[in-house]
């Protein structure tokens, strides 16, 4: 045995060196192996690496990935992979899975189910949020793979496109508020079709009948009052779009002067006394009683907002049944009182849907309600914005069948001692006002009508005509009539001192406006020009138009439409009111 050996010892020694060469051999497979497992980037980016993962890695996009899907590793990262992710390119090389954290379970579902679903020849593109595992910041990226030209490779863009989508989201919010606008402008337009034909059609009809009856003066007088009526509803739709249309373009502005709570009350009052009488309602006003009632505000807004809720009020209460406007006194500090006004009925009552959408502009709870009760859907929200514009609320309580109550909630400042001394001062001049009642106000230093020469500015021809007949059949002289501002002008520079009585100027005129050429009359150098009462007869109704024709110099601003029946006492009002010409 020992002699075979010996005589087959180079043989064997030859077989043990192949085996112990094939086991190394084998180890430095193993090890290589493992190398490259580790070191990803190295193998990736060698000098027979591909050129478009050189390229990529070398491109200015935001962060670059090249994952070797084999191996289900990340065979090189580059950009701002570590800035966008928190994690860092060594962590990353080394267990690819980490990335997962950066994503949040739905997106991750999403990723996976696009790879599964990818076909491989057109590129990959998914937008995921990459959360930053390190700051916690979220970023909105788009994720686009695609094969390597080796197809040994894939090769993805992780770009961040969060003020992007931004600005998607904001085009997008814009588009759908621009459809809302668009379908709001529609719905107003037929809204507003609807309700100014319905009036116009009954104006046109009475008027016609009118004509037909011409002489039949009782009949044809009746049907005048019918058109009277239909009138004055016209020009409350209007004057409601005009307010909406005001309050939306946050162009409306409210006074501020001192005014009684308990004076509002007793004219809220008077003023549905009689019309819930003729229709069987109960209608009482309490808590007029205060202590300390004067506050500064818009009076006239807020004694809008009552109205609207009494009139509403008494429109869906039936005969039998009750309304009642109360009001509670809150707190009081120094310097402000908080209280609220009730208003409450035993009418139909809202639906819980309805009283989700009632302060909504053209918001009625069905078409029935504007057939059956007239209204155009703006008073709740004209009320609810003159409320806050007062820094208040409106709250609704309100079942069918079981009423419906109006709660406003507000805090005005209380009144000095100076304001109330001229709020009383002014309700003493207007009560000896009305106590003349039939007096053409020919006291001293009060104007009147009769026998006046008058200088009217108005550019529309029928209004002049209109004016000047109304204006005459008031016993005026003589009234001088302008087609705009400028020729006002040469016609009162033209004039002796004294000539006319009085000046009445459209605001809004070709060539020269009411407030220009009241303002040059204002600055000649004439012995009247300073004194000359000039009054505006304009349109615009707003308080600041009001504000605005003051301060270019006039003493006063009475609103169109004209009323004959009182376009004199509207005259003598607006001369007699306190703070005069240039605020």
């Amino acid at each position: 045995m020992l002699e075979a050996l010996e005589d087959n010892a180079l043989t064997v020694c030859a077989i043990l060196c192949v085996a112990l060469g094939c086991v190394f051999q084998i180890a430095a497979v193993l090890i290589l192996r493992r190398a490259r497992r580790l070191q990803p980037a190295k193998r990736a980016l060698g000098k027979e690496g591909s050129r478009s993962v050189q390229a990529l890695l070398d491109s200015p996009f935001d962060s670059q990935i090249a994952i070797d899907p084999a191996q289900r590793c990340f065979a090189a990262v580059a950009g701002c992979f570590e800035e966008l992710t928190g994690i860092s390119r060594q962590d990353v090389l080394a267990d690819a899975w980490r990335f997962e954290a950066c994503l949040d379970e739905d997106d991750l579902r999403n990723l996976r189910e696009a790879f599964d679903g990818w076909e491989r020849r057109e590129p990959l593109s998914v937008q995921l949020g990459i959360r930053n595992v390190s700051t916690g910041a979220l970023r909105q990226c788009q994720l686009q793979v695609l094969v390597d030209e080796s197809h040994q490779l894939w090769v993805a863009e992780l770009r961040d496109v969060t003020s992007a989508s931004a600005l998607v989201e904001h085009l997008r919010s814009k588009a759908e508020q621009a459809e809302a606008s668009e379908k709001a402008k529609l719905r107003f337009l037929s809204d507003m079709s609807h309700e100014i034909r319905t009036p116009m059609n009954g104006i046109m009809g009475t008027l016609a009948l009118a004509r037909l009856h011409v002489e039949d003066a009782s009949a044809m007088r009746e049907y005048l009052d019918q058109a009277d009526d239909l009138t004055q509803y016209l020009l409350s739709i209007i004057n409601n779009v005009l307010d909406i249309s005001k309050i939306e373009n946050g162009k409306m502005e409210l006074e501020e002067r001192c005014f009684s709570l308990n004076d509002l009350l007793d004219r809220e009052r008077g003023l549905f006394a009689e019309s819930t009488k003729s229709k069987g309602i109960d209608y009482s006003v309490t808590g007029n009683d205060l202590e300390e009632p004067y506050v500064v505000g818009d009076e006239l807004r807020l004694a809008q907002v009552i109205t609207n809720l009494v009139s509403n009020a008494q429109k869906f209460t039936p005969a039998g049944g009750s309304i009642s406007v109360s009001l509670l006194h809150v707190q009081s500090t120094e310097d402000r009182l908080h209280f609220v006004i009730r208003v409450a009925d035993t009418g139909k009552g809202m639906s819980k849907e309805f009283l989700k959408t009632i302060f909504d502009p053209f918001s009625q709870e069905s078409s029935s309600t504007s057939r059956q009760f007239g209204g155009t859907g703006l008073g709740m929200a004209i009320s609810d914005q003159i409320v806050r514009l007062m820094g208040g609320y409106i709250v609704v309580d309100s079942e069918l069948g079981q009423g419906t109550v109006f709660e406003i909630y507000l805090g005005l400042p209380l009144a000095n001692a100076d304001q109330i001394a001229e709020y009383e001062a002014e309700q003493r001049a207007s009560a000896s006002s009305e106590a003349t009642e039939g007096a053409k106000y020919e006291g001293e230093g009060l104007f009147s009508l009769e026998g006046s020469r008058i200088l009217m500015a108005e550019d529309n021809a029928l209004n002049a005509s209109i004016a000047q007949e109304m204006l005459l059949s008031m016993g005026a002289e003589r009234v001088d009539l302008a087609e705009d501002g400028q020729i006002a002008c040469e016609l009162f520079a033209a004039s002796e001192p004294g000539t006319y009585t009085i000046v009445l100027m459209d605001i809004q005129m070709p060539r020269m406006d009411g407030r220009a050429a009241t303002q040059a009359i204002r600055r000649m150098d004439r012995t009247d020009a300073a004194t000359m009462p000039i009054i505006a007869l304009s349109a615009d109704a707003y308080v600041e138009d009001k504000r605005a024709s003051r301060r270019a110099g006039m003493n006063g601003h009475i609103s169109k439409p004209i009323v004959y029946e009182t376009l004199e006492e509207q005259i003598c009002a607006e001369l007699a009111a306190p703070g005069l010409g240039v605020e």
